[in-house]
């Protein structure tokens, strides 16, 4: 009993520390904002506005310090110093304004709160929002967060300093929210990177309904800020590490700051936009697509007020745009630097050179399959992505990544709407402004379907989407008879139940165990060492954790460790080289035609240490293809290791040879 006491009360310390620390940086971000008078006028929208800014200077601060080589407790300390100063009003005054604005506009209205779907459904999302929030405070366990969200922030940490990591195929991406990790690992509080990603996921959910409300009213932002909640593609990102939360609410805020710039004209939106159309570019490479987007919604902008005589107003936008590179590109030059192209592994168009080529994935013997031509997969796949990414969730990268069948079910609807308001030839500026947004979005949303290809990387546009779709088919809903309307709210609030159920009980089979190391009830060794994988009770979580526990006890700062496997090296304190064939150039398998290449190259690599699966091999399979690697493979594992090293530690998942003495 008294432990459990102790955990709880550890975890509302931990929480309460968290809070605190979003309220330094947020402050910190709005005080910057207010110095240059581009911050919102509405109290909600300012409040995520100034987060999004204090983690943006919080990203770059440690960018630098990164660069000149002085990560360390210390150093963490003293920025969040410096952000106390910033922010001296800390805006605890700013979240209760926040939450009372947003009783009285809706959210939790007391006219309706004894509604019985209200209850239910305000029941349901707070517990779900709940779980998600608290299972983001357990040790990060998810694949991205310890391949490389959580583990290259890791290396810089035990080197020091920002270093090259050439055999991690995704270290050379933009790592704009990878320093907020890195911040939080400095001050040994690594959860609180997933944590940060849950809050951005949820404000954004609070965006959508402030904005759709203040616009189209309630039942439309109720309706939009329902469609984002029931999308499983949403939860499915919230407390595992994925950086798309943040790539989320900066589309989310740039997209609103530019529909205000559109009406008004307003420099502050426009610099808002700016900011936000940055902070999004220097989150993901594939955000790219969509700041190029909303970039081009103001040229096009631009080119129709010309041609009607307008006057623009060139240097405010020369400005913007200047500010929105400056945030961007800084997260592109590493890339440039290490690999000769900042958009890697990206080549647009071709201008940096030849497109990435792996010796090692190169097919020596091909399999036995049948092409499929481009326009009988290709074009069915992008028309039919909405529903496939529903129902087919494999072909757009995975089984809980879905857009939903409410979403789904909605959609027709939606687009009839449309269609219908566009023939009837309303010329209303509100219903231009709408039909021209829809169009927008949805040939924005086939491109990035063609082009981007995975439900997650899609997803920035959902919040975008959700409001068209709820705005769309509450004018539909309007134009049926009251009776009608009646019916079709009960049935919209039985289906947002049974959704929020279905949510909820995947988010129980995803995350259910770690609620007992979130809380502190187990600790952080137990929980790591036991976990297993949702879908399969029989394999751990961090299969690796073993060997890593073995390998940071033995040995020491100087060796350095190669992946032959597909581990993933987060709890590993020792630097290491991955060697998984397909992800790296650093080692190239097809060269080695006799134990002493492989020799020499371990040298050069100060390689002392190596990490293998247990020998399973099996008869090739003549159906699949032969790659270059596999015979160096093969001569590096069956002949150099055992004439090399020696194993000192063996489970079922890891084998770990250390060079011999």
């Amino acid at each position: 009993m008294l432990m459990t006491i102790a955990g709880l009360l550890g975890f509302a310390g931990r929480f309460s520390l968290f809070v605190l620390l979003l309220l330094i940086i947020q402050s910190a971000g709005e005080q910057i904002l207010g110095l240059f008078r581009i911050q919102s006028n509405d109290p909600v929208e300012r409040y995520w506005q100034g987060l999004l800014v204090g983690l943006l200077l919080l990203s770059f601060l440690v960018y630098a310090v990164g660069m000149a080589g002085w990560l360390y407790l210390e150093t963490a300390l003293a920025l969040l110093v410096l952000f106390v100063a910033l922010g001296f009003r800390i805006s605890a005054s700013r979240v209760r304004q926040v939450i009372l604005i947003l009783s009285k506009r809706g959210l939790i209205h007391p006219r309706e709160i004894l509604h019985r779907w209200y209850v239910i459904l305000s029941v349901l999302l707070v517990m779900l929002a709940g779980l998600h929030l608290i299972v983001a405070f357990s040790p990060p366990v998810g694949w991205d967060a310890l391949n490389y969200h959580f583990a290259v922030p890791k290396i810089y940490l035990l080197e020091h300093r920002i270093v090259p990591t050439p055999s991690i195929y995704h270290s050379a991406v933009p790592l704009l929210a990878h320093m907020q990790n890195l911040f939080f690992m400095l001050l040994g509080l690594d959860s609180f990177g997933q944590a940060l990603q849950a809050v951005l996921g949820l404000g954004t959910v609070m965006l959508v309904y402030r904005w759709t409300e203040a616009r189209y009213g309630r039942f439309s932002a109720r309706l939009a800020a329902g469609l984002l909640v029931s999308m499983p593609v949403f939860w499915f990102v919230l407390p595992e590490g994925h950086i798309e939360p943040s790539s989320l609410i900066a589309f989310t805020l740039s997209t609103f700051a530019l529909e205000r710039y559109l009406r008004q004209q307003t420099q502050a939106d426009l610099f808002s936009f700016a900011l936000a159309s940055g902070y999004l570019a220097g989150v993901k490479t594939s955000n790219l697509y969509f700041t190029v987007w909303l970039w081009g919604i103001i040229v096009v902008a631009l080119v129709r007020r010309r041609i009607r005589g307008e006057g623009i107003a060139v240097r405010p936008l020369l400005g913007a745009l200047l500010l929105g590179a400056l945030i961007a590109l800084p997260w592109y030059v590493k890339s440039w630097v290490e690999r000769g192209n900042p958009f890697w592994p990206q080549n647009p168009l071709g201008l940096f050179g030849p497109d990435r080529y792996n010796p090692n994935m190169a097919v020596v013997q091909a399999g036995v399959g049948q092409a499929v031509s481009w326009f009988r997969q290709v074009v069915p796949r992008t028309l039919l992505a909405p529903a496939l990414m529903t129902f087919i969730p494999d072909w757009f990268g995975g089984d809980s990544p879905k857009i939903g069948p409410l979403f789904l079910a909605l959609l027709p609807i939606a687009l009839w709407q449309a269609i219908q308001s566009r023939s009837q030839g309303k010329k209303r500026s509100a219903d231009r402004f709408l039909l021209t947004a829809s169009c927008l979005a949805g040939m924005a949303f086939f491109g990035a379907v063609y082009y981007l290809r995975l439900t997650r990387y899609i997803l920035p546009m959902a919040p975008l989407l959700a409001v068209l779709v709820a705005i769309w088919f509450a004018r539909w809903l309007v134009e049926l008879t009251q009776e009608y309307r009646r019916r079709f709210n009960v049935l919209l609030a039985v289906c947002f139940v049974f959704v929020l159920l279905y949510n909820g009980a995947i988010a129980w089979k995803l995350h259910g165990q770690k609620v007992a190391s979130a809380l502190g009830l187990v600790s952080r060794e137990v929980y790591l060492a036991t976990a297993t994988e949702p879908l399969f009770d029989t394999v751990p979580r961090v299969p690796e954790y073993g060997a890593f526990r073995y390998a940071n006890e033995h040995l020491t700062g100087d060796d350095r460790v190669l992946f032959l496997g597909g581990y993933r090296g987060y709890y590993l304190d020792i630097f290491y080289i991955w060697g998984r064939p397909d992800m790296q150039e650093l080692i190239i398998y097809p060269e080695f035609t006799e134990t002493a290449e492989i020799s020499e190259r371990f040298e050069q690599l100060g390689i002392t240490a190596v990490m293998r699966p247990p020998d399973t091999a099996e008869a090739p399979d003549a159906g699949k293809p032969v790659y270059a690697f596999e015979s160096g493979m093969r001569l590096l594992t069956d002949d150099f290791l055992p004439e090399w090293g020696e194993i000192v530690y063996q489970d079922e998942f890891v084998e770990l040879w250390i060079k011999g003495r």
